[in-house]
This record gives C-alpha cells, structure tokens and sequence, in this order.
C-alpha cells in the first residue's frame, strides 16, 4: 500500500505596525506516494479584521443582493525584508515543485 507523505512550510507575517489585525498566513505544501511528487499548493490566509454581528448582517445583506461598495474592501500588511525573503524562498519551492509536477504528469499517447 503506497504511504502519501506530507510536507509543509508556513510563515506567519505581521505588519511593521506591530498589530495582529494586519496578519497574513502562507503556506506551501506538498505531498509524495512512494517518493513520486504528486501534488503541491501555495495558499494565503489573511486576518479579517473584526466587525459587530450589525456590521457583518449589514454585510451579508450587501452580498446577497449584490451591493457593492465602489472601491472595495482592503487593507495592508507592510512586509519587513527578512519575511519578504522568506516569502520569495517559498514561492521559489512552490514554482520548483510544481515545475516537477509539470514534467512528470505529461502523458505521452
């Protein structure tokens, strides 16, 4: 029977500001059956910032009637460069590991 392994690398990121309300979670992981790549995914979880139960019915509402607001809803992290360069050195794993799984995964008919 073929043991799927799971690896994994997560940064978690606060903005210079020092709030937790400006926090980011990446995440690159990958898996193998019996040493052969078989998948990998980079994801991003980003802190929403906390609203009232109003504030979130309101929400809801606008959503479901498809009432937008016209500039949209953001928000910013500032990035220090020694998280920025753990962040390139996870993207750069997850293009090498997808770029295996792009020349692995071509069938030849």
């Amino acid at each position: 029977m073929p043991v799927r392994k799971y690896e994994e690398v997560s940064e978690f990121i606060i903005c210079q500001c020092g709030s937790l309300e400006h926090m980011a979670h990446f995440g690159l992981t990958w898996w193998t059956d019996n040493k052969k790549l078989e998948g990998c995914e980079f994801y991003v979880q980003i802190h929403l910032a906390p609203t009232t139960f109003f504030e979130r019915l309101k929400n809801a509402f606008t959503y479901l009637f498809g009432i937008n607001n016209k500039s949209g809803s953001f928000d910013e992290i500032l990035i220090t460069r020694e998280r920025a360069e753990k962040l390139v050195e996870m993207l750069n794993k997850f293009i090498e590991l997808d770029n295996k799984m792009q020349n692995t995964s071509k069938v030849i008919y």
